[in-house]
């Protein structure tokens, strides 16, 4: 059995992501959190030392989207699902969230996988609907696992980059 989430359907959600993605090291200073928050350095002192880097990406990015009118004809509530979803993808990025996203995920679809597991005739009537938390928690998932899996790419794939 083939899950998919559909993304196909939703042109919002397939946009989001593909900004998230795009953004989530956007403005990177070249060095980790800790080394932020061990100098006291501004943007530790900005975002309280909590995910310093990936809040100073989502916010550097929605400004960026903001200024250059990418958001303007977005209708009030379409810009805060936009914003809300971007963020939440850059933030997931944070790698002191561990394995955070992955649990979420695993919760998610727990019943689908007991059925699996339990040789279900029709586990696909376990599959959880697709909706605002549990499509969000997916999403953040698919690209923390990119970023993860980025530095095992070739040397030259990741100059390519």
């Amino acid at each position: 059995l083939r899950v998919s989430l559909k993304l196909n359907d939703n042109p919002n959600v397939i946009f989001d992501i593909s900004i998230a993605a795009l953004f989530h090291d956007y403005k990177h200073c070249g060095v980790n959190n800790y080394f932020l928050i061990r100098t006291k350095h501004n943007l530790a002192m900005r975002y309280c030392d909590r995910a310093v880097l990936e809040h100073h990406h989502a916010s550097e990015a929605l400004r960026l989207l903001d200024r250059t009118k990418v958001t303007e004809n977005m209708s009030y509530k379409r810009r805060s699902e936009f914003r809300k979803r971007v963020s939440s993808i850059i933030l997931a990025t944070d790698f002191v969230r561990q394995n955070e996203s992955a649990d979420k995920v695993e919760h998610i679809f727990a019943k689908y996988l007991k059925a699996v597991r339990g040789n279900d005739p029709k586990p696909e009537l376990h599959l959880p609907s697709f909706q605002d938390t549990c499509l969000q928690n997916v999403l953040n998932l698919i690209v923390e696992c990119c970023d993860v899996g980025h530095p095992t790419k070739s040397f030259r794939m990741h100059r390519r980059w």
